[in-house]
């Protein structure tokens, strides 16, 4: 993990519900050459974009084969949203093409840096809320666990695997018993603030580019006693961060 700048010893644990999501994951840490295989032979045209969409659809895929539909929908729809549109409309008239962000040697070097660090990387597959209580009395001390739950107001939109409010409140209730340090992000909405009150939370500025590019901000919470930077020299998100509450 040194190469990633981070102390020897350094562990990463990762968890997804979502089945596609782990499934990459997955074949990135666990089958590395045989997904950088299928990134060489992609076929980029509409054809293969039905063709993977209807893996990615079918209850029945796994494994490699989910993988691969899994990352070819992220880079080949419309802001990676793998429920979403193709990049340049069904009939490809757009001004970006579904191979536009499909740059196969870029992704085979990032899967291939991924599947470096096998031997410290901890995957599961478990509901957020099950997943941090386990992780809580299992990490040290020193550990920062990074949560990055659905939106509260798009999130049916967003996400296969979306939260209903009740999910919210109720991951709530769990981060505020976490012992163990924690940040984690959230769309910028009352309903979130409210559920965080009394807790540290920034807002963040984020470009979207979904379909048009504009602005927006982001909630960033995090543990009552984390630090955070205070310079830019310690990174850049002191430029764009503002502190709103507790």
């Amino acid at each position: 993990m040194e190469h990633f700048g981070w102390p020897p010893g350094t562990e990463l644990w990762l968890n997804d519900i979502d089945p596609a999501v782990h499934a990459f994951w997955d074949a990135a840490i666990n089958d590395t050459d045989e997904l950088c295989g299928r990134v060489h032979g992609a076929v980029l045209n509409m054809s293969e974009w039905h063709r993977q969409r209807a893996i990615f659809h079918n209850a029945g895929s796994a494994g490699i084969e989910l993988a691969f539909a899994t990352l070819y929908l992220n880079r080949t729809n419309r802001s990676g949203i793998l429920a979403g549109g193709v990049i340049g409309g069904e009939r490809q008239t757009g001004n970006y093409k579904l191979d536009c962000r499909f740059n196969k040697a870029d992704l085979i070097r990032k899967i291939e840096r991924i599947g470096r660090y096998r031997d410290v990387v901890h995957l599961s597959n478990e509901d957020a809320r099950l997943c941090l209580s386990k992780w809580d009395d299992i990490l040290p001390a020193k550990a920062l666990i990074n949560i990055d739950p659905p939106y509260f107001g798009k999130g049916s939109e967003l996400y296969i695997n979306h939260f209903k409010p009740d999910d919210h409140a109720s991951l709530s209730r769990q981060v505020r018993r976490l012992k163990r340090r924690w940040m984690m992000t959230y769309d910028d909405v009352p309903e979130i603030e409210a559920l965080y009150q009394g807790l540290p939370i920034y807002k963040t500025s984020l470009l979207y580019s979904a379909q048009t590019k504009r602005k927006g901000t982001e909630l960033l919470i995090t543990y009552r006693t984390l630090v955070m930077p205070t310079t830019e020299a310690d990174s850049a998100i002191s430029q764009r961060t503002m502190r709103i509450a507790a």
